[in-house]
C-alpha cells in the first residue's frame, strides 16, 4: 500500500537554515494492515504522515502509495483519494451545516452523480454509527460524534488507506472509546488499511504493528508485544508503555516469576491469579 525508499525530509525557516526531521526512513505498510506510529513530540511522525498522501514530498528519496510515487502531479488527485487524512481537531474538518452535506463535501467537489454521492454518505454514515444523525446540525454533536463524521467523510471518497493525526487527542474517554472501536471496524471489517499515530498506549496496543519514530529514525518496528516488552528502552525515548506492560514489568523486576509482554488487563489478572493459585498450593 505504501513504501518510502530512503526517505529524507528538511524543514527550513525563513533564514534557509534547515533541520532534518525525516532522517533516510526505508518502510513498507502492507494493504489491510493496523499499523501504529509512536515517538516524542519533534520525533517526525506527523510529517512523515503527511508524505504519505502527498501533502509534503521528500527532499531524498522516494514516497509510493500503490507503487505510484507521491511527486507525481498528474497522479496527485488518485493519490490523495487513495489515502485519506483525519486530523486531530474534528471541529477544524467541519465544513458544512449537516451532518450528511458534510460527508458529501468531497464527493461534490469531485463531480459524482448525486444518487451515487448519496448512497456512498449513507453508507458512510452507517459504517461508523452515524446514520441516524444524518440530518443533525455537526456543532450540536459530542467530540467523538464529530471525529466519526469525519472518518465518514474519508470513508465516503472510498480510501483504501486512512491515516490518524491524533484522532482521539482532544475526546474524553468515552469519545475515544468510540473512535477506536470505529477505526478497528473500518480495518477488521472494511479491510481499510489504518496508519494511527497517537500518544495513548493502550491505543497503539490494539494495532497489529508499532513504529517507532526518535530524532526523525525508525527505531523499533514489530508487534505491540515486542516493542513494548522493551519497557526501559521505549521508556528511555520519552514514551510510556500500556499500564498492563508496566505492571508486569514492574513484578518481574521484584523478582515475581510472570511472563512479560503482556498488553490485556484479563491476560495480566489471569497470569498473576494463576500465581497466587501456586503459592497457596
Amino acid at each position: 500500500m505504501l513504501r518510502c525508499e530512503n526517505v529524507t525530509f528538511v524543514y527550513k525557516n525563513e533564514e534557509g537554515e534547515g533541520r532534518k526531521v525525516l532522517d533516510n526512513i526505508n518502510l513498507n505498510i502492507e494493504k489491510g494492515s493496523f499499523v501504529a506510529i509512536l515517538g516524542r513530540n519533534g520525533s517526525g511522525k506527523s510529517t512523515l504522515a503527511k508524505h504519505f498522501n502527498a501533502v509534503l514530498i521528500p527532499d531524498e528519496g522516494k514516497v509510493y502509495v500503490n507503487e505510484t510515487p507521491t511527486d507525481d502531479e498528474k497522479k496527485l488527485s488518485d493519490i490523495r483519494k487513495s489515502v485519506g487524512m483525519v486530523f486531530q481537531n474534528p471541529d477544524n474538518q467541519i465544513v458544512a451545516t449537516t451532518v450528511c452535506e458534510d460527508v458529501a463535501f468531497g464527493l461534490e467537489n469531485l463531480g459524482v452523480p448525486f444518487d451515487e454521492m448519496h448512497k456512498r454518505v449513507d453508507d458512510a454514515l452507517r459504517a461508523v454509527g452515524m446514520y441516524e444523525y444524518k440530518n443533525a446540525q455537526p456543532h450540536l454533536l459530542s467530540g467523538g460524534q464529530k471525529q466519526r463524521v469525519a472518518i465518514a467523510g474519508v470513508i465516503a471518497m472510498e480510501s483504501e488507506c486512512i491515516v490518524f493525526d491524533e484522532p482521539t487527542a482532544m475526546l474524553d474517554p468515552k469519545g475515544r472509546k468510540e473512535v477506536m472501536e470505529t477505526i478497528k471496524k473500518l480495518n477488521s471489517e472494511m479491510g481499510i488499511t489504518v496508519i494511527i499515530i497517537t500518544h495513548f498506549m493502550e491505543e497503539a496496543a490494539k494495532c497489529d504493528r508499532v513504529i517507532v519514530l526518535d530524532k526523525g529514525k525508525i527505531v523499533n518496528d514489530g508487534t505491540p508485544e515486542e516493542v513494548f516488552s522493551k519497557v526501559d528502552e521505549i521508556t528511555s525515548r520519552g514514551l510510556d508503555v500500556p499500564q498492563v506492560t508496566r505492571l508486569v514489568n514492574l513484578l518481574k523486576k521484584n523478582g515475581v516469576g510472570i511472563k512479560g509482554g503482556m498488553l490485556r488487563t484479563k491476560e495480566c489478572a489471569d497470569a498473576i491469579d494463576a500465581l497466587l493459585r501456586e503459592r497457596q498450593n
